[in-house]
């Protein structure tokens, strides 16, 4: 999501920098649904877990990089913007995810290992590797900083920006 914001143009880059999103575990209450037996269960997550406000652009911790941080799956609106705009802006933004240029694409074999940052990664599990089965862990570190935004951050490394030309950025 590094090159996902970098391929922004300009104009929007400095109009999504600074802006915050409210975050909800959405993709997830559906296994609640219909089970009133659960409706406890869910609560209790509820008010243990808030739905916690995030910075759409946020600084990697260990590379200092921007990073574009919202996904559908999470994202549920932007803090002080009317749902319209906001929805219309989120759906700008997702696209952004869905742009093979920034994507990295894992043919699966036998014995393959993957490993990822969700900090600054979306991943989804294509279904191309059937009949065969795929076994997933999943980690998650503990003590990381909660996303934020340091607008003086410099990358520890030089990292190549994407060169994009938008047709709405280009000189007059």
């Amino acid at each position: 999501m590094c090159a996902a914001y970098d391929g922004l143009s300009e104009s929007l880059r400095v109009s999504v920098t600074g802006l915050n999103a409210i975050h909800d575990f959405k993709n997830f209450r559906i296994l609640y649904e219909g089970k009133p037996e659960l409706a406890g269960q869910l609560r209790r997550m509820e008010e243990a877990f808030p739905n916690p406000t995030h910075p759409i652009v946020m600084t990697h911790p260990e590379t200092l990089q921007r990073v574009l941080f919202v996904n559908r799956q999470f994202t549920l609106r932007i803090v002080g913007m009317a749902e319209a705009d906001g929805d219309v802006l989120l759906e700008e933004l997702y696209r952004q995810a869905s742009v093979p240029e920034y994507q990295f694409r894992l043919k699966w074999q036998s014995g393959t290992l993957a490993i990822w940052d969700n900090r600054s990664c979306q991943h989804y599990a294509v279904n191309d590797y059937y009949p065969a089965l795929r076994h997933m862990e999943r980690v998650a570190v503990a003590g990381d900083r909660v996303p934020y935004f340091d607008p003086g951050a410099k990358p520890v490394r030089d990292y190549p920006r994407l060169q994009r030309v938008h047709a709405f950025d280009a000189p007059a």
